[in-house]
This record gives C-alpha cells, structure tokens and sequence, in this order.
C-alpha cells in the first residue's frame, strides 16, 4: 500500500525524535499512558492539518504534530526536561526539511510542564512524573489531487 506525503512527514518525524542522543523512546499515537520505569520518554501525536494554498496543481498543507515529553518527577525533575526539550529541538533542526519533503518544520509552542500523580484509576503513582507537550508545524506539497506524490516544492501563497 501506497504511502500519503502526509505520513511520510509524520514517519520522517518519528525518526527525528528517534534520533536523540540519549535515544529516547518515541510512541506514535499512545493509546496508554506511559510506563514511569521507561522515562524519559517521548509520545509523538499526529496532528490535523490545513490546506495553505492550492496554486498552479499544487496544493501546499500545514501539518501539526505534538510531542509529549515525560520526565520521572524528583528533584532535577525541571533541569530533566528541559535536557529532554534540548535534544528534541537539536534532532528536529538536523534535519527540518525531513529529506527535503517539507520546506519547514518549526517548534509552535510548548505548554506548561504538568505534574502527573495519579494514573488512570486515580490510584497514586509510586513514580509520579512531568509532561510537557510541544507544539510542531510542517510545512509540505503535493500534487494537486494526489495526496501520495508530493509536488517537491512551497508555492507560497499570496
């Protein structure tokens, strides 16, 4: 089966975060939470996207992507996920072009760090733990009508 452009960027992505030094490991779409033994940890969450432009049979789309980033709570817990935060951000500009399949790909914002206490149940976690999540964008084409070819190229738009 044929892969969209759209999930060759989110794939591309996920081989990014992969990429940390520290080799982290990335969950795509976690259906559970997390394991606290396993932190850090990072949860790649596909976005929704937006059609930018449609010009000359190119269609140019904005494709969101959030990273959670998930620490063990103690007393650096700060200072550790700011190290996680640091190694994302550097794996993203190695390569913010994704094998020149998107023009750009740009940190949007990160929300304020959350303590996690409890799991699902409500029970406490003997590990409580911090989450963040940053905000990405992506910036890519594909010929117009054809979500599996990508037109190579940003038109721009107006």
């Amino acid at each position: 089966m044929a892969l969209t452009v759209r999930e060759i960027c989110l794939q591309r992505l996920k081989a990014r975060l992969e990429a940390c030094p520290s080799g982290y490991p990335v969950t795509r779409n976690p259906a559970d939470d997390f394991d606290p033994a396993s932190f850090p940890a990072l949860g790649q969450v596909d976005g929704g996207h937006l059609v930018a432009f449609r010009v000359h049979g190119q269609t140019d789309y904005t494709l969101e992507a959030t990273v959670f980033l998930f620490v063990a709570q103690g007393v650096t817990d700060g200072e550790a996920l700011n190290a996680v935060y640091g190694e994302v951000v550097a794996a993203i500009w190695a390569d913010r072009t994704l094998g020149d399949l998107v023009t750009d790909l740009r940190e949007v914002s990160m929300g304020q760090p959350e303590p996690v206490l409890e799991d699902e149940d409500g029970n406490l976690l003997t590990t409580p733990y911090l989450v963040a999540e940053l905000s990405l964008a992506m910036d890519f084409a594909t010929v117009e009508g054809d979500p599996y070819t990508s037109s190579g190229n940003i038109s721009g738009g107006p």
